[in-house]
């Protein structure tokens, strides 16, 4: 990329404005097909079952954050990257001197839209009057989606000698590496493209599979009472984490072995179980006066959710594979030596996961664990509401004159968390760090309520 005679950065770098290429940097498409198919039949006379079959394809669209990156880069904006500076090191800006690598953050060319098939498959029965039970499989495939990739990553065979000089170096006098270790390599003069630091490309070239077994309890209003019940069992199954950022959201691990990404979604979430329920009151209804106005029109209303834990990746805390780059940014993984899962009665606050599962992989290398290997707690949460509606049919009336209008009155009363169940958040996935398989914070807040008063007319 970097013309050697010349040392021109820029060389290989294009503008709207340069022959030949597309104004908006990326290829048109106009291919985007979306055809969607639906079957629904009725077997029986009584058509309390029902059975149904579809399928589609549909795109996504681009988020405008997702295009702005191609203005932020050489010849408009230089992003210098400096690996292990002493504080002394650092002079005033000066043009005329050899300046520190740029980084670019690039979208690939091609840049096809993300593309999901969606299909499903399902029986519907009708239990009785108002109630009906459902089955379905629904289940799609994702491609074209979004990843972050390097191809300006340090190679392989000098990984050792850069995971020297970025771990090693002395902070206060510079002198770089540990004599111990042979190869002690700066990584500027190793990258494919010399003169650049990372090259991240967000490229549409990973995919995904959702499958999942859907069941649904339906009970339509009747006698004032109306219940509903959905369960999933599913699987989430990604070669990516599925951030389509020009800012290097969870760029790839290894850039060389994207086929390595694959894990459970980050959105994976085996089971859930939400019921929803209202039921109005029946007391008092009949009653007159001012017993009616205080005691009847009462409603109860209610979501309950049990859910799985969501997927937690666990990181080294330094570049120990020699890559160069920021570890808060790539996250590195370290080997696995045993089952990091613990059973549901040896879980804890202070250890959720078997952190003596992980082990630092050796210097210069990559660690055999993969993304997602745990997962967080998860939720048994309770959202109650209380109603209270009261007619007014006075409203508007007033000596020697009816207008006839009438009005209500609605009190509420909303429970979020109504029995105040502790819903803990994700434990830390930190190798090393004080908080690594410790749970520090909450997924849900305590029990809040509210109240609300409307005059309706």
């Amino acid at each position: 990329m970097v013309d050697p005679a010349t040392c021109d950065v820029l060389n290989g770098i294009v503008t709207p404005k340069s022959p030949g290429v597309n104004r908006s940097l990326k290829d048109n498409h106009y291919k985007d097909f979306e055809p969607r198919v639906g079957l629904a039949w009725a077997p029986w006379s009584s058509r309390k079952l029902l059975l149904r079959v579809g399928g589609g394809i549909y795109h996504g669209r681009d988020a405008f954050s997702q295009n702005s990156a191609s203005g932020q880069q050489p010849p408009f904006d230089i992003r210098p990257v400096v690996n292990q500076p002493s504080f002394s090191s650092l002079t005033p800006y000066d043009p005329a001197t050899p300046q520190p690598p740029a980084a670019l953050l690039v979208l690939e060319k091609s840049y096809p839209s993300p593309q999901s098939y969606q299909y499903s498959l399902g029986i519907q029965y009708e239990l009785m009057h108002n109630t009906s039970l459902e089955v379905n499989y629904v289940g799609s495939h994702q491609i074209h989606l979004g990843r972050n990739r390097n191809i300006n990553q340090v190679p392989a065979s000098a990984q050792l000698g850069v995971a020297n000089f970025v771990n090693n170096t002395d902070p206060v006098t510079g002198n770089p590496c540990d004599p111990a270790i042979p190869a002690c390599i700066d990584p500027t003069t190793v990258r494919p493209f010399l003169g650049f630091d990372f090259i991240n490309v967000n490229e549409r070239a990973a995919t995904s599979r959702y499958n999942s077994l859907q069941v649904f309890f339906n009970r339509q209003m009747s006698h004032g009472l109306q219940f509903q019940a959905a369960y999933t069992y599913s699987r989430n199954i990604a070669t990516t984490a599925n951030r389509d950022s020009e800012g290097r959201a969870r760029p790839m691990q290894d850039a060389s072995h994207p086929e390595r990404e694959k894990a459970v979604a980050d959105q994976d979430i085996p089971h859930s179980l939400v019921f929803n329920y209202v039921w109005q009151l029946p007391f008092f209804n009949k009653s007159t006066g001012f017993k009616r106005a205080l005691l009847d029109g009462w409603q109860v209303n209610g979501i309950s959710t049990f859910r799985s834990g969501r997927p937690v990746d666990v990181c080294l805390p330094n570049d120990n594979a020699g890559l160069a780059d920021d570890p808060s940014v790539v996250c590195e993984h370290p080997d696995i030596t045993g089952n990091p899962i613990l059973g549901r009665s040896q879980r804890t606050i202070s250890h959720f996961f078997n952190t003596d599962a992980f082990t630092a992989p050796a210097l210069g290398t990559f660690g055999n664990g993969g993304r997602n290997v745990v997962r967080g707690s998860g939720i048994n949460n309770w959202d109650l509401s209380i109603f209270k509606v009261t007619n007014i049919p006075w409203f508007g009336r007033h000596s020697g004159w009816n207008a006839a209008e009438s009005a209500k009155i609605e009190f509420r009363a909303e429970l979020f968390n109504v029995w105040n169940h502790t819903q803990f958040g994700d434990p830390g996935g930190t190798f090393g760090d004080p908080d690594f398989g410790v749970i520090t914070g909450l997924g849900i807040n305590p029990r809040e309520i509210q109240f609300g008063l409307r005059l309706e007319f």
